[in-house]
């Protein structure tokens, strides 16, 4: 019983680690694109790479100016410079969801980002969890043991 206790402590705090992080809204943002995805060009108006390579940029949908900005440009924020071209991809239907890749053809398409986000979540509850699981039942044995010597 015990041990479900802990595990449920332990998966209560991994999904308010997964919250506070913005997985779940980085997922929902991926998933409202995937299911209409649009393409367009935009250009980078702001280089901060000190800033955790943040990234801002702005692109046109039908007349109307859209704003973005991205905290970590794919590793590759040292390469980008202010008037660069970028690929958005964007939610049809409100473009105003979106994210950007560099438009040099290696961009990642909504479902493969969301995929990819998919797996790490799986990956952290299921191997990271059984594993602070275990961690804390032999800690929890050690702990009887050296009371029991006593």
């Amino acid at each position: 019983m015990r041990v479900l206790k802990a595990a449920a402590i332990i998966m209560a705090v991994m999904s308010l680690i997964l919250v506070w992080i913005g997985a779940p809204q980085q997922m929902w943002r991926t998933w409202r694109i995937s299911l209409n995805p649009a393409t367009t060009s935009g250009y980078i108006t702001k280089v901060d790479c000190p800033d955790h390579g943040f990234l801002s940029f702005s692109f046109p949908i039908g007349g109307v100016s859209y704003v973005g900005a991205t905290p970590d440009f794919h590793g590759r924020c040292q390469d980008a410079t202010v008037g660069q071209r970028v690929h958005i991809y964007f939610a049809r239907s409100a473009p105003a969801i979106h994210y950007a890749t560099f438009d040099d053809g290696r961009g990642v398409a909504p479902s493969d980002v969301l995929r990819g986000q998919l797996i790490a979540a799986s990956i952290l509850f299921c191997l990271v969890l059984p594993l602070i699981v275990i961690l804390y039942i032999v800690i929890q044995r050690m702990r009887r043991s050296t009371l029991l010597r006593e």
